[in-house]
């Protein structure tokens, strides 16, 4: 044994506490994933793109920036900037994201789909359902949208 004991007083298996951290990498993943959003939308709104620094000299956008200074494809930067301005819409989905409740996978799926009326409803089935499910069902909801 590992010396670890639970709160009963039964001694811990260590497989646990590796799923215990695993579960713990996983929400600080996503928590991460968040800030680096809220981050990009800030450098973004202050037009921090125009400075030029270290990593990069002045862009004309925030995706030229981040292109020249980490080397993100600027498609990919410009579909993280219109998952941070959605964010801004969608404050249970922010939450939820902050809290590392839910992936980036998710949320960007989410962010396709959701509004006012029906961000609660979303959230309630992205917090049970993979991220494929989340994926597959706002597709689904997308093209029915457009086709109204």
């Amino acid at each position: 044994m590992n010396g670890q004991v639970t709160q009963a007083g039964c001694p811990k298996n260590p497989i646990d506490a590796v799923a215990d951290e695993l579960l713990e990498s996983y929400r600080t993943l996503s928590r991460q994933a968040f800030r680096f959003l809220r981050q990009l939308r800030e450098f973004d709104l202050g037009q921090g793109y125009r400075r030029p620094r270290k990593a990069a000299r002045a862009a004309a956008n925030t995706a030229a920036w981040l292109n020249r200074a980490c080397g993100i494809d600027q498609e990919a930067a410009r579909e993280q900037l219109r998952i941070a301005y959605a964010l801004l819409n969608l404050p249970l989905l922010e939450d939820a994201f902050e809290q590392g409740d839910l992936s980036y996978r998710k949320v960007s799926a989410l962010t396709l789909v959701a509004d006012a009326a029906n961000e609660a409803a979303l959230l309630d089935f992205a917090l049970v359902m993979t991220e494929t499910q989340v994926e597959d069902y706002c597709q689904r909801l997308g093209k029915s949208a457009t086709r109204r």
